[in-house]
């Protein structure tokens, strides 16, 4: 339950790195690390996802 509920946090948080950079334009992800969350916690649901279908 408790990887799920870690799923669901990332997965927010990525839509509102998304809806941030869709209001500002590119300038919205600065700094960089902002960029590389998303992007890592984007990859990271992708694996789960993944597992999850065999």
């Amino acid at each position: 339950m408790a990887e799920q509920q870690h799923k669901r946090s990332a997965l927010i948080e990525a839509i509102g790195i998304t809806k941030e950079a869709t209001r500002g334009g590119y300038d919205a992800l600065e700094p960089p690390s902002l960029l590389k969350k998303l992007y890592t916690t984007l990859i990271e649901l992708t694996e789960d996802a993944n597992k999850d279908d065999g």
